[in-house]
């Protein structure tokens, strides 16, 4: 197997795993309230809000792999929009990884506060961080990943690495969180899905591809190489 048929491999692959994850990690998130005592409580006896957590974070590798080959793909057509796609892909990731971290290193805080029964002190301490140290980190991630992610599928489809229909679907999944979250509790889930049924797709579109897409340039003028050694040697 040659580095560009692993390469291409791999980044299907991840392309497949990581909005698997994200959706299942959506499904599992329980509901969680806007009273802050009513957080801490769910966060401590809710065993499905630290499987979420995990899942979410562990997503996060996927998502980087995956989209920082789009961009190393893309940038051999679409030097400019390919570079610039990774590049605030893999800030969306770094923001999304400290700011889902840091929930997940609360739930020792939020169970020894419900066994003490000092759930006020730890509500007021989670919602200091959520709404300060964290808040850079939060839009850090999803503006670097939703800009980051349509920068890459415009730039793979005029590289032609992408079909023309997953910037479709990336934008429906954008309408689906951002306008029908707010009063349909199912608008989150459908976007998670529908950003899976894209990536996916974008997944198997890649897997398919040739893989002269995949080679660096060092390895192409190699093989090159290599060829004109053949030929000339069967001459």
């Amino acid at each position: 197997m040659s580095l560009a048929v692993l390469r291409r491999g791999v980044v299907a692959a991840s392309l497949i795993v990581a909005p698997g994850l994200s959706l299942a990690s959506t499904l599992l998130a329980p509901p969680w309230p806007d009273d802050p005592d009513g957080y801490v409580r769910i966060l401590a006896e809710s065993s499905r809000a630290a499987v979420s957590m995990q899942l979410f974070l562990i997503a996060q590798a996927f998502w980087l792999i995956g989209l920082v080959g789009v961009g190393h793909a893309a940038s051999r057509r679409s030097p400019a929009p390919g570079l610039l796609g990774a590049a605030l892909a893999g800030l969306g990731t770094f923001g999304h990884v400290v700011a889902g971290a840091v929930p997940l290193g609360q739930l020792p805080l939020a169970q020894a506060a419900v066994e003490n029964g000092d759930v006020g002190g730890a509500a007021a301490v989670i919602q200091a961080a959520q709404s300060g140290p964290l808040v850079p980190y939060e839009a850090i991630g999803l503006i670097g990943t939703v800009a980051g992610c349509a920068v890459l599928v415009v730039a793979g489809v005029r590289a032609g690495i992408a079909p023309w229909w997953v910037p479709a679907l990336m934008l429906v999944s954008l309408v689906s969180e951002f306008g029908l979250s707010g009063w349909a509790s199912w608008g989150e889930d459908a976007s998670a899905a529908l950003v899976l049924v894209a990536f996916a797709s974008l997944g198997v579109w890649i897997f398919r591809d040739v893989p002269d897409t995949w080679r660096t340039a060092t390895e192409a003028q190699a093989e090159a190489g290599a060829e004109a050694g053949v030929r000339s040697v069967a001459h």
